[in-house]
């Protein structure tokens, strides 16, 4: 596939200027001794486990507290109405919403949050 530049004089890419890049199969495993297999590959490894990963790229208690991410939301919809509640655990914060309109008028009927602990 020819890349977009540097163009020859006419516009157009030179085809000794295209370089294929090489790609390997993908590992069987994502970590290897402790590292991640960094590079470029084809296809999808077997296996996906980052518990096995050693310093520096292992999480440690902390790391894993503050990166700690769910969420759960619902969006409904009728002639009439819209609704859209959400619910999400940060880690160490958390929030939930619940939002309606009227679609004909476009006022808001309800409109909450609360902050909370997880």
């Amino acid at each position: 596939m020819p890349t977009q530049s540097p163009r020859n004089g006419a516009g157009e890419t030179s085809s000794s200027q295209v370089r294929a890049r090489q790609t390997t199969r993908a590992p069987g495993e994502v970590v290897t001794r402790g590292r991640p297999s960094f590079g470029a590959y084809e296809g999808a490894p077997s296996r996906v486990d980052l518990s096995s990963l050693a310093d520096p790229y292992a999480r440690n208690a902390v790391d894993t507290f503050m990166r700690h991410k769910r969420w759960m939301y619902v969006f409904a919809a009728t002639d009439e109405v819209i609704v859209a509640v959400a619910v999400v655990d940060a880690g160490p914060t958390a929030t939930s919403f619940l939002m309606a309109v009227d679609r004909e008028s476009g006022q808001v009927i309800a409109d909450a949050s609360r902050p909370g602990s997880p």
